[in-house]
């Protein structure tokens, strides 16, 4: 909340800093306020436009679950940085059926490693692609690098070593924001995971399971209030 009116009165100060205007949207998402940052985001843009503010408006309209809004942002973004590359657009693009560019993007974010969630990326992009070994593979090899640190279960539930109780368990911290965005992630990509494997129905309950932990920040959270926009349709 102090993080939130801090930069509101950055932006009355300043409306015209662009920064001042996307930093006040994502301090509306941090709060849910999806539909908001959005709005904030197309401000700022309307001054200064770069990929991050693109693919950051992308990720809103993802989570307000509308596609095209996303396809368009994505294009935009391109146009203004053509061969920049991340593991939010990978996202992205595997949410709008851009398949093709989405394994290349989530390969790079992880063979770069950019996070340690960008190999669950990619071997979700394969999966849709239909290449079930190779999404294993992937997996398998990412998962031989992490140890015991998280997010190791989410590769062990995903491989089938690990139960869907146990992924739960393995989330709890300490750090109620930390146990939030564990959890987030660990049904996100078991939700996904369960919808690419034709069970829409276990999906659903797995990613409304993800959405309910309020981790607003997270990329999976809002890809999986994406998910759920068109599944509930």
């Amino acid at each position: 909340p102090e993080a939130r009116q801090a930069f509101d009165k950055a932006a009355m100060l300043d409306n015209k800093n662009p920064d001042y205007v996307f930093e006040r949207g994502i301090a509306a998402a941090g709060f849910g306020d999806f539909a908001k940052a959005r709005d904030e985001v197309k401000r700022a843009l309307l001054t200064k436009e770069t990929m991050e503010y693109y693919q950051t408006l992308g990720e809103y309209e993802m989570a307000l679950g509308d596609p095209d809004a996303v396809k368009t942002a994505l294009e935009r973004g391109r146009k203004v940085e053509p061969k920049a590359t991340s593991l939010t657009r990978a996202a992205l693009d595997y949410y709008t059926g851009n398949l093709d560019l989405a394994l290349p993007e989530a390969s790079a974010a992880a063979n770069g490693g950019e996070s340690p969630y960008a190999p669950l990326w990619q071997a979700l992009v394969q999966k849709a692609k239909g290449d079930a070994a190779g999404a294993t593979q992937t997996l398998e090899t990412a998962r031989g690098a992490l140890g015991k640190d998280w997010p190791a279960p989410i590769y062990d539930y995903l491989t089938g070593k690990l139960s869907e109780s146990k992924l739960a368990i393995s989330a709890k911290s300490s750090d109620r924001m930390a146990f939030a965005e564990r959890l987030c992630t660990a049904k996100f990509f078991a939700g996904e995971w369960t919808f690419l494997s034709g069970d829409t129905d276990q999906a659903r309950t797995l990613l409304q399971d993800a959405t309910g932990t309020q981790a607003f920040y997270r990329l999976e959270f809002a890809a999986a209030k994406g998910r759920l926009a068109h599944m509930t349709k």
